[in-house]
């Protein structure tokens, strides 16, 4: 007879099965929602602040995730469910796995050519030797440039505090992949301005869709970055 009590792992398989079947469902900006409310629960206002979506929009793709079960909240603030976590893990693993494999396929050096045989007579011993020269094409690695100010200074219409303000998350973002720091205070920025002044930028930075500001409580701090567009934007300009 059947025991509802025993742990038949039923329920567990299809979890699983469940879970990686949304995990092969996922792709781009759903990820990228998923990835931002891994680590805390965030308002439907701010992930449409950050990503610069539409309201309409981000409540689209949070649907989409609250069905596979992959986030939960109520209806405002949004945080990763358990099973959300667990497909990011399992994405980041499926990449890591890929990039081994591409790696592997890409194999050694590519040689270029063999070149001709060359012969040698050894007098001494009365035969020839066969020595083959493989050449080796060492292709030279160049590291991607760094976003700077440098052209966006032309057409943005900045003052010299907001150009500070932005000049230290840019150096932040290409020392440490981050495009956000967080803070305590405006003053944390360590820039020679009054609190006033620096509000005023901050608040017309924002305004102007370059950067975002938001009260992260699970770190009990403020969350100060660069927006997305502004970032690919910049970066877009120095390649021209």
């Amino acid at each position: 007879m059947w025991d509802p009590s025993r742990n038949t792992g039923i329920s567990s398989t299809i979890s699983t099965t469940t879970t990686n079947v949304a995990a092969t469902r996922l792709r781009g900006f759903t990820i990228e929602i998923l990835k931002l409310l891994s680590n805390d629960a965030i308002s439907i206002f701010e992930l449409s602040d950050i990503t610069d979506r539409p309201l309409k929009h981000i409540r689209t793709y949070l649907s989409r995730l609250k069905n596979h079960g992959l986030i939960e909240g109520d209806g405002v603030f949004w945080t990763a469910s358990h099973e959300g976590r667990y497909v990011l893990s399992l994405l980041s693993s499926r990449k890591k796995n890929e990039e081994i494999l591409s790696k592997r396929l890409k194999g050694p050096p590519n040689i270029k050519s063999y070149s001709s045989k060359s012969y040698t007579e050894n007098s001494k011993q009365g035969h020839s030797s066969t020595t083959l020269r493989l050449q080796f094409d060492y292709t030279k690695t160049t590291l991607p440039k760094q976003p700077t100010l440098e052209k966006a200074v032309k057409r943005l219409n900045l003052n010299d505090c907001e150009k500070e303000v932005v000049e230290v998350l840019l150096a932040h973002y290409n020392r440490t992949g981050s495009p956000f720091k967080y803070i305590n205070y405006l003053e944390d920025l360590q820039l020679d301005y009054s609190s006033q002044i620096l509000q005023e930028a901050v608040r017309k930075l924002r305004q102007d869709n370059i950067i975002y500001i938001w009260q992260d409580r699970a770190m009990n701090a403020l969350k100060l970055g660069l927006k997305k567009a502004f970032l690919e934007k910049i970066a877009a300009e120095e390649t021209l």
